[in-house]
């Protein structure tokens, strides 16, 4: 049977938006892979502020929005622990529930470009060997700096050039406060624990 090969899908997701959703299917088709995996994140060490939902609500919401996709499914693994969550942690921790799988991180250029930041930047590209997804207004890697982390950094990376929506969740939250029309942007799951519990509304 073949090693099942799987992409690690992180990010706040608060809110999770259709933007996330089309990127992570095209990805998963342009990678080569069997499945996506969605990782809400705890507390994130590189940002100062959020999240704004809860980590049982962003969770909820993702689940709610990738249900009917049998190639995406999501863990509670970095919202469970609490705390600061570290990408190399959380890779780790994943390999070792599928001892038997191929683990690829995906992560934007804009964290690629930032890797040097991070913790154990040469075992993420060594061992997790990320899917860099294009982004409106990067030109791409900073391959002088992701070669200064390891010389065969190019041999590890694999660039996707990915839909460019003009969607963020901050915007989101925004609209949502101000009342603005944000219904047609959000997966109808996700939408509906927004609006049954009050998410994101002003003050």
């Amino acid at each position: 049977m073949a090693e099942q090969r799987i992409g690690v899908y992180g990010g706040s997701f608060d809110p999770i938006h259709v933007g996330h959703l089309a990127v992570a299917d095209f990805v998963r088709q342009a990678a080569d892979l069997d499945q996506i995996l969605w990782v809400p994140t705890g507390k994130q060490p590189l940002k100062d502020r959020g999240p704004w939902a809860t980590g049982d609500q962003r969770l909820r919401m993702v689940e709610a929005s990738i249900s009917g996709n049998p190639a995406f499914a999501a863990t509670d693994l970095e919202i469970r622990q609490g705390g600061p969550s570290f990408t190399i942690a959380t890779l780790d921790a994943l390999q070792h529930q599928r001892p038997y799988t191929t683990l690829r991180f995906i992560m934007g250029v804009d964290a690629a470009n930032d890797l040097k930041n991070w913790q154990d930047p040469d075992r993420i590209l060594g061992e997790y060997r990320p899917i860099v997804m294009s982004r409106a207004g990067w030109t791409g890697p900073d391959w002088p700096m992701l070669e200064g982390i390891r010389p065969d950094a190019r041999a590890l990376i694999t660039l996707v050039d990915a839909p460019q929506l003009e969607i963020a969740s901050h915007m989101l939250r925004e609209w949502i406060a101000r009342g603005r029309a944000a219904r047609y942007l959000i997966p109808e799951g996700a939408w509906r624990i927004i609006v049954q519990e009050g998410l994101y509304r002003a003050p």
